[in-house]
């Protein structure tokens, strides 16, 4: 799997800290993933990137060059907000690294169970397996697996994105529950 390094501007950073915490949680682990090659529900136009989540939420970013993901702005397909009203000529001045697998909010157990829930609310299936790799790449999964009462294999398959993603509840439970202990 190909690897990018993902920039982020500074619209972009101002529009995401205005977002409620689980929000930031979603966006933030597809930003890792796509650090590691995985760029979820997208569609690409016009040279743009459009990463889309079931619940409206869209951030609009370009690949520059080879490796490189610029995240430009974000805002939300069903309240029409967002930074694309703002947009300026982009300079690399403007622009900060996103650290892959760094972000407080994906280190924080107790938010991450919030969002894992809440993306079962809304089946987002695809905001939850992704919030549950990025979380899962800053901790030790042999001791989630262990509080889980799951064996480390099953975890690690959980997170493979090889594998269809089809556990059953029991596992997703103990893994909530482990993750909020």
């Amino acid at each position: 799997m190909k690897k990018f390094e993902v920039l982020k501007t500074i619209e972009f950073e101002e529009w995401l800290a205005t977002q409620p915490p689980k929000t930031k949680v979603i966006i933030k682990a597809r930003l890792d993933l796509i650090a590691i090659g995985h760029f979820g529900d997208h569609k690409r136009f016009e040279g743009l990137i459009e990463l889309r989540w079931l619940n409206g939420n869209r951030v609009y970013s370009f690949l520059w060059g080879h490796s490189i993901v610029v995240a430009l702005y974000g805002g939300n397909k069903m309240r029409k907000t967002g930074t694309s009203g703002k947009r300026r000529k982009l300079g690399t001045k403007s622009l900060k690294v996103h650290e892959p697998f760094a972000s407080k909010e994906l280190k924080n157990p107790h938010l991450v169970a919030e969002t894992l829930l809440e993306c079962i609310k809304t089946g987002d299936v695809e905001s939850f397996r992704e919030v549950l790799i990025a979380h899962l790449m800053t901790v030790n999964k042999v001791e989630i697996a262990k509080k889980a009462g799951i064996g480390r294999r099953t975890l690690y398959d959980l997170i493979d994105p090889k594998k269809e993603f089809n556990p059953e509840l029991s596992t997703i439970s103990a893994v909530i529950r482990a993750l909020a202990a």
